[in-house]
This record gives structure tokens, sequence and C-alpha cells, in this order.
């Protein structure tokens, strides 16, 4: 990603392998009682482009602990990316204002799959 227009955007990248397939990661971030024992609980989730959904997590502060989401992108057992807002602007630390696009790319390698979060 290019920050120099907003100097304040930074990238995030985890690059973690798994001794899985795509597919079975691909339905890890896609199926939300799957995603629900690993990240957060998503109401109305469902991977396609336009999807409006939430995360509810434990409030904070001035933050309800809402995060509003949008699927930008999905493409099976490669890619899935949406926008994630949520936090307010009074918090500092955990509940503070965030919005950003998390991306979930997958590769395969010779014996098992890759997975980075952007």
């Amino acid at each position: 990603m290019n920050n120099i227009s907003n100097p304040r955007m930074q990238d995030i990248v985890v690059d973690e392998v798994f001794p899985h397939s795509a597919e079975t990661i691909w339905k890890a971030l896609t199926t939300g009682e799957l995603i629900a024992r690993w990240l957060m609980e998503p109401t109305g989730f469902e991977a396609v482009p336009g999807n409006h959904f939430t995360y509810k997590t434990a409030p904070s502060g001035e933050w309800d602990g809402l995060i509003e989401c949008e699927v930008l992108e999905v493409i099976p057992n490669e890619r899935l990316a949406y926008i994630w807002k949520g936090g307010h602007d009074a918090n500092t630390g955990y509940g503070s204002k965030l919005n950003t696009i998390v991306t979930w790319s997958l590769t395969q390698s010779t014996q098992v799959s890759s997975l980075m979060c952007i």
C-alpha cells in the first residue's frame, strides 16, 4: 500500500503458514460459526461483495463494541477483503477509532497453505 498520500496509514502484515489446504482455511474465514471460534461472532456475514455485517466485542469507554464491516472482495480460496470500522475518538488503546481494510490472502505452497492478513 502506498502511504505517501496519508502518512497516518500503515500496513500491518502477518504472514503465517498452516498445515491445511487453502479450502480448509477459506472455510474458517467465511463460515460464521467458525469465525466466531477464532475471532468474534459476526452478525449477518456472507462472503458476498457489498454485504454489510458486524462484529460485537466488549465495549470500552465511549465505544459500544460494534465493528461495522462491508465485504469488498471475494475470490474463493484466494482472497477476502472487508472494511472494518469501529472504536471511538475519545478512547485510547483498546476501543480507539479504527477505520481500515482487512485483507486475507491465501497462497498455496508446495506442502502447506500460507495465510497473509494485511
